[in-house]
């Protein structure tokens, strides 16, 4: 399911991921991407005391690591962005074990916006997809039918930029790529969505 969000920038409206005006804004962003774990939040850590990994957010995001929340840092927080984590609490250990000097630490980074994480690959050309779950309020507003156009749409798109095929598949079980439309917590993984003009989108990995 790794194209999931890349379809989704094709077919949805692109918003605003946080609100960063202050510190605080910005210590709770940090969280929320794995940055800071909620223990840090809770004895209230304080922005300097967070300064390497802020530097940890701004070496993802390829600017200047100036461990400040300087203007090129909050708008790179207040771009829209994939609701996965950037890194994962273990890595966020892991950096700390750095930080102290610890040598050959391998941080696992990830890339920010990145679908194919840690140089994972589709092994082959011919990718199925579906459309799954479709939530009622979603349904409101747009029709399963005019999704599913928009949904291939958007496949036809990216195979005429790449080397790949998208096969649609509505009856199997199992696909490459399963599409579903849902609100705040869901099921199929841990991260539930958090409203209005925040988090668009996740995917999940696929290894096949």
């Amino acid at each position: 399911m790794e194209y999931f969000a890349l379809v989704l920038a094709l077919i949805a409206t692109a918003v605003k991921a946080y609100d960063i005006m202050n510190d605080h804004d910005a210590m709770m962003y940090l969280n929320r991407f794995g940055y800071i774990n909620d223990e840090d939040v809770t004895n209230n850590m304080g922005m300097s005391d967070a300064k390497p990994m802020l530097m940890q957010f701004q070496k993802m995001c390829n600017i200047n690591q100036t461990g400040r929340l300087d203007s090129k840092t909050m708008q790179m927080m207040n771009a829209p962005r994939c609701g996965n984590l950037d890194i994962n609490q273990t890595e966020h250990h892991m950096m700390f074990l750095k930080e102290m000097g610890a040598n050959e630490v391998d941080t696992g980074r990830y890339r920010r916006f990145a679908v194919n994480e840690n140089g994972y690959r589709w092994k082959k050309r011919e990718l199925t997809y579906k459309l799954g779950m479709v939530s009622k309020n979603m349904k409101s507003h747009v029709s399963r039918d005019t999704l599913l156009d928009q949904i291939h749409h958007a496949f036809k798109l990216w195979s005429e930029a790449t080397n790949l095929d998208f096969i649609y598949r509505p009856n199997d079980r199992k696909v490459d790529i399963e599409l579903s439309f849902t609100l705040r917590y869901h099921e199929q993984d841990q991260f539930p969505f958090d409203g209005p003009g925040k988090t668009l989108a996740h995917v999940r990995k696929s290894y096949t």
